[in-house]
């Protein structure tokens, strides 16, 4: 809880019916917020190509590097666009969350 209240995606309550909030509204909060939050960047592999600064000698004509920007790219737009309000719907149908 940590780590997604320095986030700002929670917030903490204090007092007898204490505990943690959502700091946003959930249709503001997206599973990659969440992600970020809790694990750091969401990169596929570890690839030095990546950054500029300490890229490998071959980070320019780089086949596997391309690949793997592919693969991070889709996991990131796919994570950022759905929102915990999306899955607290996806819960069946219900909607008793609020």
């Amino acid at each position: 809880m940590a780590k997604l209240k320095k986030a700002e995606l929670v917030k903490s309550v204090r007092g007898a019916n204490g505990g943690y909030i959502l700091g946003k509204e959930c249709e503001d909060i997206s599973v990659g917020d969440v992600l970020r939050a809790l694990e750091g960047n969401l990169e596929s592999a570890d690839c030095k190509g990546f950054l500029e600064k300490d890229a490998c000698e071959s980070a320019d004509g780089c086949m596997v590097k391309f690949v793997w920007q592919k693969i991070d790219d889709s996991v990131n737009a796919t994570v950022d666009k759905i929102t915990i309000k999306e899955l607290l719907t996806q819960n069946n149908g219900r909607q008793d969350y609020e």
